[in-house]
């Protein structure tokens, strides 16, 4: 994982520093938060959700610092029970997901896939796994997109976003997702875009 969590740091620092506002990096778990916190150099300032991290205390983060980046924990508080927005404005330019945040597996997981696959047959995983992941990543996204007036990009950090898995998504995500393997196309595209809304784009994390 320390290998890993640097290049994944590397990837998420060519990213921000293109970012003029606030960013948001959402991460599969604590573990890996803080792996990839160890190998990141950010010259910006952070702050880091952890399980005693109060709302409040984020948006007091946010608020005052343009240009920050917050790291949170998909389906935990900071990704599910907060909204990000200032005057009816999202406060963020940038949604960064590490990884598809799937459902973790645990008992009571496995106890309800096994539930599902007797219900509903072929379609379990999909209802247990697929729609699940589907909503956290709708909710993270949902962060940047509180107006129409919002712009800025969101990046699926996992490249499970461009093959089979992108059928699943949402038809405007289909539609406006670019694919980029490499970090420096995507970089640049970034660098280079003038599209004055929400711009999709899809890299890997591996």
């Amino acid at each position: 994982m320390p290998r890993r969590g640097a290049r994944i740091a590397d990837h998420l620092e060519s990213i921000i520093e293109l970012i003029n506002g606030r960013a948001a990096v959402y991460f599969p778990s604590y573990a890996i938060m803080h792996e990839v916190v160890k190998a990141a150099n950010f010259d910006l300032p952070i702050v880091l959700e952890e399980r005693h991290t109060k709302i409040v205390d984020l948006l007091r983060f946010l608020k005052p610092n343009e240009q920050c980046v917050i790291f949170v924990v998909s389906r935990c508080k900071m990704s599910e029970g907060v909204d990000m927005s200032l005057n009816g404005r999202s406060m963020l330019s940038d949604v960064t997901a590490v990884g598809l945040p799937y459902p973790k597996r645990t008992e009571l997981q496995t106890a309800l896939v096994k539930y599902f696959r007797e219900k509903f047959g072929n379609k379990s995983m999909e209802y247990t796994n697929g729609i699940p992941c589907l909503s956290v990543l709708a909710q993270s996204a949902g962060k940047l997109l509180r107006s129409p007036e919002d712009k800025g990009i969101i990046v699926m950090m996992d490249g499970r976003a461009a093959r089979m898995f992108k059928q699943k998504l949402l038809k405007d995500w289909r539609e406006d997702m670019k694919a980029h393997y490499d970090i420096e196309k995507l970089s640049e595209r970034i660098r280079t875009s003038l599209v004055v809304i929400n711009f999709y784009v899809c890299a890997s994390s591996n």
